[in-house]
């Protein structure tokens, strides 16, 4: 995990320096660290390895999910970024998941979190479910093993956050429906807002896209993606790559099929 956030830090100090054209030896020298840091390991069961070798596991169905943090909340092992390590991570998961992991409310919310990064709305689904029959307190509060146990606010924030993520996902490029279950085929979302400060409202239906509004309200670029990178339109014209974007503007996409 250590790696994993230091890659993700370092990272993200040479996209604030280029978005901002700074010039500075911070710049530099984060830039200079990268390939310092070791890359995620990948072991004899094809899992992501939390440790630096392939140790036998004491405790399979532990709720932590650390070695995990590079796919979410990080981008370093999202299937757009790497298969391999997408792959990977899914193995891992599904371990966990098999012994017993998401066995309290902020377990089972990043567990919610790392199946919708992996573009697997229904089993992410599945565990929004799960959370809400046990966790919840009669005033919605997360608790740590169901009502009368620890209140935990991270399970609350964690099971927003999953919901918004199965709809919503922006990191590199904006992704409408990255991850929608089949159980809520047709519906609609405003408000939620993606990274660059862009607002997206949208509409769905048959598991389809059927209409979005994106509006810039920082201006700068664009990028787009819907569901499993099916073809669009953006205001009548064929989206064919980035397009730059005016504070205030709102750009119309729907489907060219």
């Amino acid at each position: 995990m250590d790696n994993q956030l230091l890659y993700q830090l370092f990272n993200d100090v040479v996209e604030t320096c280029e978005i901002l054209g700074l010039e500075v030896s911070e710049c530099s020298s984060a830039k200079d660290y990268l390939p310092n840091i070791p890359p995620p390991q990948i072991g004899s069961k094809g899992q992501i390895l939390e440790w630096r070798q392939d140790y036998d596991e004491v405790e399979p169905g532990h709720r932590h999910m650390s070695p995990l943090w590079g796919l979410y909340p990080g981008k370093q092992m999202t299937p757009l970024t790497s298969q391999a390590y997408a792959k990977a991570s899914e193995v891992l998961l599904g371990n966990r998941m098999r012994n017993g992991s998401g066995s309290t409310g902020w377990s089972r919310a990043w567990v919610i979190n790392l199946y919708a990064r992996l573009f697997l709305g229904d089993t992410a689904w599945s565990s929004i479910v799960s959370f809400i029959q046990k966790y919840p307190s009669n005033n919605l509060w997360n608790s740590d093993n169901g009502p009368g146990t620890a209140f935990q606010i991270d399970g609350n924030y964690g099971l927003t956050a999953g919901i918004a993520e199965i709809l919503l996902q922006s990191h590199g490029v904006v992704h409408l429906l990255p991850a929608l279950p089949s159980s809520v085929p047709n519906g609609s979302v405003k408000g939620l807002v993606a990274r660059g400060n862009f607002v997206v409202d949208m509409d769905w239906s048959d598991m389809a896209l059927t209409s979005a509004s994106i509006t810039s309200r920082s201006g700068g670029q664009l990028a787009l993606r819907v569901q499993d990178d099916s073809g669009f339109m953006i205001d009548g014209s064929e989206y064919t790559g980035p397009i730059n974007t005016t504070i205030g503007a709102t750009y119309r996409v729907a489907r060219t099929n």
